[in-house]
């Protein structure tokens, strides 16, 4: 370790941080904080993944920031001793977000030898991105896990009070379909009378659940 110049002594470890605990985060920051130097693209940083990204306007440039990001991130890890998961189902992947009718051509992005997989969606931190940002995939998901869980509530109404159907249904319900809204949510249109304000597909059927 270094500290204001000063070098101190090797030391064999003989166990590591238990996840959970209270200083692991700390040394996780302290190892990982530094990637970021180099990257020419945008980094996020998660609990147990890294996630590079670039508004393309020339395809080709963005390309190239891509893959030197991929590079020195590999280069990085060899030099800190860490190793990339080498399965082939969990391989770096990415998504061309775009409300593009006809979107250009991306060159090729390649990681540790591999190339990145192109998929069509994309889960972070529970949400499930899809190139147009239509947010239907996570919606169906959640609408369908949401089902469930009201039919269990269905079955129990004849044996428990209406307060606890209650307190069941925000617990097992509602985190479903209010997790993230602040981003998927879409405005009622608003039309002529005597129609008023109408919902939009996708949420007419988040209102039904």
């Amino acid at each position: 370790m270094v500290l204001n110049g000063s070098y101190s002594d090797y030391s064999l470890i003989e166990s590591g941080v238990p996840q959970g605990s209270v200083l692991g985060p700390l040394l996780f920051l302290i190892y990982i904080n530094e990637l970021k130097r180099n990257i020419k693209s945008n980094i996020k940083f998660f609990p147990d993944e890294t996630m590079l990204f670039s508004i393309v306007r020339i395809p080709a440039v963005s390309a190239a920031d891509l893959n030197h990001d991929l590079d020195f991130i590999c280069q990085w890890a060899h030099q800190w001793k860490m190793e990339f998961n080498p399965d082939p189902t969990k391989q770096a992947s990415e998504v061309l977000f775009s409300r593009k009718k006809s979107s250009p051509n991306h060159p090729q992005l390649i990681f540790n030898g591999t190339a990145v997989a192109r998929v069509n969606d994309q889960k972070h931190l529970g949400l499930i991105l899809d190139p147009g940002l239509s947010f239907e995939k996570h919606l169906n998901e959640k609408i369908i896990k949401a089902k469930k869980n009201i039919g269990v509530i269905k079955h129990l109404s004849k044996f428990l009070p209406v307060k606890t159907l209650d307190q069941m249904y925000k617990a097992l319900v509602r985190p479903h379909l209010d997790y993230c809204d602040i981003i998927y949510h879409e405005p009622s249109k608003i039309n002529l009378p005597p129609l008023g304000l109408t919902l939009t597909a996708l949420m007419e059927k988040v209102e039904r659940i």
